[in-house]
């Protein structure tokens, strides 16, 4: 998925601020705003670790290699999150080669760069989604009785409200019309897609809790909201980072399993087929002109 294409360089802080002990207090003060716990020195190799109870820094200490970072590496490998569930100080320094170039801090998973590719994951899934329920041969109409029945057959009360509430949304007159003037699926919720998934249709794709995880994704993306949140003591939580990290893991899990159940589904196979036999027959017939053609196609 595209968010394997973020690195470093797309969320780090290029306008790097150094130590300077002749301005410690705006250093401090620095630090203290950001909740961060250390300032890099001018030389690039060593850092100023600060402490928020005296307000003082410490003597400079060289960065450790777990501290340390390439512009090009990417963010969401399992290195990167052990990187920073060990990081002391709590930023990773940066480096092109061996210039630092940049700062990053828990605070800069929030930038605009990764709820976009984050939000264009998403919504790659859900296309893809809606995709397979119609090469199942299934419509809006299974979507409703797929309401219906959860109304009428939930296990929890509250459940089936929450169903018989969103039958009579769907078959109000003004979702009737949507559903005309839209492809299959498309009045439908992210979430509803999910749990449909759920359903026999798909075999299924998620558990439950899982189908909540990505919801949660979903809507701090889609609303821009912070992937990254604060704790109790409004420093910015690696619990949260972490959670981001299982949550695109998992996006990324489910979108291979619906993958690969298109891949296996008869009809699509049987359509793979015929247009691969279309274009091996053109290039038979015209040969070379054909494959050229077909090369800048790719």
């Amino acid at each position: 998925m595209q968010f394997h294409q973020l690195t470093f360089a797309h969320i780090m802080e290029r306008h790097v601020l150094y130590y300077d002990a002749d301005a410690s207090d705006a250093c401090a003060f620095i630090c203290q705003r950001l909740n961060i716990n250390a300032l890099p020195g001018l030389d690039g190799e060593t850092y100023y670790p600060f402490d928020e109870e005296t307000n003082q820094f410490g003597a400079p200490q060289l960065v450790p290699d777990q501290g340390r970072a390439q512009s090009h590496d990417m963010l969401f490998t399992e290195a990167v999150r052990n990187q920073f569930a060990q990081a002391e100080p709590n930023v990773l320094f940066v480096y092109d080669g061996r210039v630092l170039v940049g700062v990053v801090h828990l605070s800069d998973f929030n930038r605009s760069s990764v709820l976009q590719i984050v939000q264009d994951d998403i919504i790659l899934f859900e296309r893809d989604l809606r995709r397979f329920f119609m090469l199942r041969g299934r419509s809006d109409a299974d979507m409703l009785a797929f309401f219906e029945y959860q109304s009428e057959h939930a296990e929890a009360s509250g459940l089936r409200n929450f169903y018989a509430d969103k039958l009579r949304d769907a078959t109000m007159p003004r979702r009737q019309n949507e559903r005309r003037l839209l492809d299959p699926f498309q009045t439908f919720e992210f979430s509803d897609l999910l749990y449909f998934s759920g359903s026999d249709v798909s075999g299924p794709l998620l558990r439950f809790d899982q189908v909540k995880e990505l919801i949660g994704l979903r809507n701090r993306v889609m609303h821009a909201k912070n992937t990254v949140e604060y704790d109790e003591h409004r420093v910015y939580s690696y619990d949260s980072l972490e959670r981001l990290y299982n949550e695109l893991f998992l996006l990324e899990s489910a979108y291979h399993r619906l993958l690969r159940s298109i891949a296996n589904d008869l009809d699509y196979i049987r359509t793979r087929r015929e247009s691969n036999r279309s274009r091996l027959d053109q290039i038979q017939e015209s040969g070379e002109k054909a494959l050229r053609f077909f090369k800048a196609a790719i």
